[in-house]
């Protein structure tokens, strides 16, 4: 007995119409035979009735297309193989690439083969599985500008008072978070260059106060960081 090994791994769309019924693949010689038969070694059970031999001479068989090879072509939004079965006799799905939520397909339609190992004829059945990518929280929040500006008055007495004075700032500062399925609430706080303890961020929104009566020589560095 001899036996051919037919891996069938990533057809796609193109290769179903470049081999039709009855095209062949290839040949190979095998000799001395008595019997020849087909065989799927790794679990493609429904695969292997898909191709044919055909002796060409004493010495040689050709392989060639037994039916349609457009149901072993990934179809149903599963073009890229994000998706394969591990093991195809159990159906065990799993994911084949990582998946992106912001910048990559949400949601797929696979469509499933189930398939006997009949005889003589293959029986299949096929159901459709939809799969809806959630995204996590793996983006950074980012400003709407790179620079906020404002102008504050400069107090002409310092006398300590407390005040609360709530700066114009145009386009106001926003972030936002880019894990747009999430949109996680942000938080806004100042950094760096506050360390007179002048300006108050609010937290949830994001609007600038000073706090302090100000003068141009207690206001060393003009410049705030924000996160």
């Amino acid at each position: 007995m001899a036996i051919f090994v037919c891996y069938v791994i990533g057809l796609d769309r193109f290769m179903t119409l470049t081999f039709p019924l009855g095209q062949e693949i290839f040949r190979l010689e095998v000799f001395p035979r008595t019997e020849l038969t087909l065989e799927a070694v790794d679990n493609s059970l429904s695969d292997i009735s898909h191709f044919r031999y055909e002796e060409v001479d004493s010495k040689t068989v050709a392989i060639k297309i037994a039916k349609s090879l457009d149901d072993l072509v990934d179809r149903g939004g599963n073009e890229d193989n994000a998706f394969v079965l591990s093991d195809p006799i159990e159906g065990i799905l799993v994911v084949n690439k990582p998946l992106d939520f912001d910048k990559g397909v949400r949601e797929f339609k696979l469509e499933i083969q189930a398939s006997d190992h009949g005889s003589p004829q293959s029986l299949s059945t096929i159901t459709t599985m939809t799969i809806r990518v959630k995204d996590a929280d793996d983006q950074n929040p980012v400003f709407t500008q790179e620079t906020y500006k404002t102008s504050v008055t400069e107090s002409p007495i310092i006398t300590g008072a407390q005040i609360r004075q709530k700066l114009n700032i145009d386009p106001p500062i926003h972030a936002y978070d880019q894990d747009i399925g999430i949109n996680t609430p942000v938080r806004y706080k100042i950094i760096l260059g506050n360390d007179h303890g002048f300006f108050e961020l609010e937290e949830q929104i994001g609007d600038l106060y000073l706090v302090k009566e100000v003068d141009l020589e207690s206001l060393p560095n003009p410049v705030l960081n924000l996160q």
